[in-house]
């Protein structure tokens, strides 16, 4: 089968961001929606090794760590630079790599888990590696450096870029990729390395190797995402932030409770800017430019841990109640604030009668993840 990635929002600069002094992002999830098309980058998919015509790898099963990857390492094949960009060319270059490493090297698959082409395809490399990555848990125990391989995720771009540099279609599929790895396993673009970062070699090539800060720029711009939203899976309302909705001539400056309140079609309140920070940490920032905080002891600095934060879009720039760990629970995401609580969308915490209709207020209170704290598109 062939997987394609959720489209993302891809800018030059990091806008709204650099303002808040931060200088590392990664680690994003897809149980928040876009409001409408984004500025999109080519979304060419992952060729599976069954949709590739993989054989079948040496083991019945290879070896599978039981916890995300940390690391992306990049490198490049050292096959000439071809112009032959079709998806028949990308197949053919799979199969050549496996029965290299197979037949070769001895090796029970591909050694690598991803493969990018000078056409734009991604194609899964060592079995596995793609349902591995759509769980965000696990990684297959990889072959592509001594060290790494049951750490980080192998990306192979099909080339030689010791002089030459990857075409702009090879770029935007790597960009694209390292992004959902990212996403997926909570990594920092900061860890998004080279091949000869961890092992004596000169992969991926001078040029390749001097274009990853420009990578780790593209990727992190690819994470901060504008105009997405939350949506509870209790009532399936979307949440808004509540701003001006006293004073709609205010509406900018007035600091927004958050609830789990519009049905139908999300509008400016529901809508928000979803920044990854790393580490499975995000941040939201809302229609008025304010971040979103679980205002934990608000009332009673002492009490800070214990205290249930309600979330309001009043903070201006991104400190410890602005930060949320994300949680993949299925198909849905809870988040967990700086007190340890997960947010919760209270239905019916005055009326439990009522618990379907009522608008649930978020805050930052739970201690388990039940059917308030799950969140999705």
């Amino acid at each position: 089968m062939t997987t394609n990635f959720p489209v993302f929002s891809r800018r030059t600069a990091l806008k709204g961001i650099a303002a808040t002094g931060l200088v590392a992002a990664g680690g994003f999830d897809l149980s928040i929606v876009t409001a409408g098309p984004a500025s999109a980058m080519p979304s060419p998919g992952v060729i599976s090794c069954a949709d590739w015509g993989a054989r079948p790898a040496r083991w019945s099963s290879l070896p599978v760590v039981t916890s995300p990857a940390t690391k992306i390492l990049i490198h490049h094949t050292t096959d000439p630079n071809t112009t032959d960009y079709t998806r028949a060319h990308a197949i053919g270059l799979a199969r050549q790599i496996q029965d290299f490493h197979m037949d070769g090297n001895g090796w029970p698959d591909t050694g690598q888990h991803f493969t990018n082409t000078r056409g734009g395809y991604v194609l899964e490399g060592r079995h596995g590696s793609l349902d591995a990555l759509h769980d965000g848990h696990r990684m297959i125990e990889g072959a592509h450096c001594p060290g790494r391989n049951t750490d980080s995720i192998g990306i192979e771009n099909e080339g030689l870029y010791t002089s030459a540099t990857p075409t702009q279609a090879q770029w935007d599929s790597l960009v694209q990729l390292c992004a959902y790895v990212c996403q997926q396993y909570g990594i920092s673009v900061d860890d998004i390395k080279g091949h000869r970062d961890y092992f004596a070699t000169e992969c991926p090539g001078n040029q390749l190797y001097s274009m990853l800060p420009k990578l780790r720029e593209d990727v992190f711009a690819a994470i901060d995402r504008p105009g997405y939203h939350l949506r509870s899976t209790f009532n399936d309302n979307y949440v808004a932030a509540e701003l001006g909705w006293t004073s709609p001539a205010d509406m900018t400056t007035r600091y927004g409770m958050l609830r789990a309140r519009t049905s139908g079609n999300p509008g400016i309140w529901e809508t928000y800017t979803r920044i990854g920070l790393g580490d499975r940490k995000v941040a939201f920032r809302a229609y008025n430019g304010k971040y979103v905080s679980a205002e934990l002891g608000w009332t009673s600095p002492a009490d800070m841990t214990t205290r249930y934060g309600m979330l309001r879009a009043r903070a201006d720039k991104i400190g410890p109640w602005e930060q949320f760990t994300l949680e993949h629970h299925g198909s849905y995401t809870a988040y967990k604030a700086a007190n340890g609580k997960y947010v919760s969308a209270e239905f019916g915490w005055t009326s439990p009668t009522d618990m379907t209709t009522r608008y649930g207020m978020l805050r930052a209170r739970a201690d388990r993840v039940d059917v308030w704290e799950k969140f999705a598109s």
